[in-house]
């Protein structure tokens, strides 16, 4: 099945950004879908590429990274998302683990990159 690419831009807020220059979450390979967070200077704008194998829901994906950047707040960054058959719906999800504020997160909502490694890490029994 051949993989569709889709693009879209959102104005965000300028330098709401991640504290650190990328992030990356998943393995597409594992079976588990991938988000690269990329922060870049564009004017407060957030630009999302999604690479599916799923047909026909533009707008659902439209509509939910919209609603992502709206009520996360954030800006100046660039998402590519592998969703390897997620939904949209899942997708925000797994975006909103990482906005949502935490003892360590810093002043953007963003987590720091010592609790995203602490939260990353793996567990031992």
């Amino acid at each position: 099945m051949a993989l569709q690419h889709l693009e879209f831009s959102y104005e965000g807020t300028p330098g709401a950004t991640i504290p650190m220059e990328w992030f990356h979450s998943g393995v597409v390979g594992s079976g588990d879908m991938e988000v690269l967070l990329t922060r870049k200077e564009q004017q407060g704008k957030v630009t999302v590429k999604v690479c599916t194998p799923v047909r026909g829901f533009d707008q659902v994906w439209d509509k939910v990274l919209a609603r992502f950047v709206q009520e996360s707040g954030c800006g100046d960054l660039e998402l590519e998302i592998n969703d390897n058959n997620a939904t949209p719906f899942i997708v925000s999800l797994r975006l909103r683990v990482f906005w949502r504020p935490t003892p360590d997160s810093g002043p953007t909502g963003w987590w720091t990159r010592g609790a995203l490694q602490s939260f990353l890490a793996p567990r031992t029994a």
